[in-house]
């Protein structure tokens, strides 16, 4: 009894704290959807001075943040400070993409990267080194397959995605490869939906000099955060 009393806590305390963290980056995110495609500089100037992005932004993209980690806490704890990381970096790039059809390599490497250095570190930390080549493996499959995709379909896929393909790879591997099946069908309906929308909402971009092709990245990173959920929901 008191055992499971103190397992509920360190659950709400796990949730708390993803929510927390929400909060409190989404003046940064805010700051990056803006900046990050105008390149290096204009990211430096939001990172050090905060500029670059309204109340407004920040007030939503702490809100979206919050909404996004708070399930994170029901995770295993390992999985956590990598699924962190990819969560924040999803809404960054998630809200980038819906605007520009875009995924800056300034958020997708350092991303990638970042999530690299978390996983082995949490690998490490908890004793749990036995994720770590799945993860790995996973990361370099994922985009190795994605990368192919590309060369065939340059116009349908673009190169962004397959560097996004690397970080979902990442995150999916360090739970267990074997959910890239069930992420792929989460994947498979959101992205028919994503296509339909496209083609009835947005007849007019040829018009005004604009791409038509899908934006894959937010429905990529949305089966992500689907598989997340399921996984939180069943530890």
């Amino acid at each position: 009894m008191a055992t499971g009393v103190i397992v509920c806590a360190l659950l709400d305390c796990a949730v708390l704290v993803c929510a927390g963290i929400g909060l409190l980056a989404g003046p940064l995110l805010a700051a990056l959807i803006v900046c990050a495609p105008k390149g290096r500089a204009a990211v430096h100037w939001s990172v050090v001075y905060g500029a670059g992005a309204s109340v407004r932004s920040r007030v939503v993209a702490s809100v979206a943040a919050c909404l996004a980690l708070t399930p994170l806490g029901l995770l295993p704890t390992v999985v956590v400070p990598v699924a962190v990381v990819v969560v924040l970096a999803g809404v960054v790039l998630a809200a980038i993409d819906i605007r520009l059809h875009r995924l800056p390599d300034l958020v997708v490497l350092p991303a990638v990267a970042l999530t690299v250095v978390v996983g082995v570190a949490s690998a490490i930390g908890y004793d749990a080194i036995d994720r770590l080549l799945p993860m790995l493996l996973t990361g370099a499959g994922l985009f190795g397959g994605c990368y192919l995709i590309a060369l065939a379909a340059p116009s349908a896929f673009g190169f962004g995605d397959v560097k996004l393909a690397a970080l979902i790879g990442l995150a999916i591997g360090q739970i267990a490869p074997s959910l890239l099946l069930v992420w792929g069908v989460l994947l498979a309906p959101a992205a028919v939906v994503s296509i339909i929308a496209e083609r009835l909402v947005v007849r007019d971009r040829p018009a005004r000099g604009l791409k038509t092709q899908v934006a894959f990245g937010p429905v990529m990173l949305g089966a992500v955060w689907l598989l997340y959920l399921l996984v939180a929901l069943r530890a």
